[in-house]
């Protein structure tokens, strides 16, 4: 069952990065590269009920800068934007209503 929800995952995450660089694209990040890194847990005893994968989102916003954990590189405009691109793919707009963001910069809001 696990390797069968980790190969599922391996699926969608493909389309998702593609949907995701679109979407930053489209919000003024056209030089964005997103990996989606799915990790093995190799331990049994460490499988969880969600599955036994590890994810990890590296991630780069300028030409040539190494992808690196989001997390340690991200501003808050980035954020917001890779937030509100994760949005736009999600949910619908009446799913989510208003949402307001801060340092999300002129002319993406």
């Amino acid at each position: 069952m696990a390797e069968d929800l980790h190969q599922k995952r391996v699926n969608i995450l493909k389309q998702l990065q593609k949907k995701l660089l679109k979407s930053l694209t489209e919000l003024a990040l056209p030089m964005a590269q997103i990996d989606f890194q799915l990790e093995k847990i190799p331990e049994l005893e460490n499988f969880r009920p969600q599955g036994g994968d590890r994810l990890s989102l590296l991630i780069s916003f300028n030409p040539g800068e190494a992808m690196r954990p989001f997390d340690e590189i991200i501003s808050g405009g980035e954020l917001s934007r890779l937030f509100l691109a994760f949005c736009e793919i999600l949910y619908s707009s009446e799913q989510l209503g208003t949402l307001i963001f801060d340092e999300i910069d002129a002319g993406v809001g």
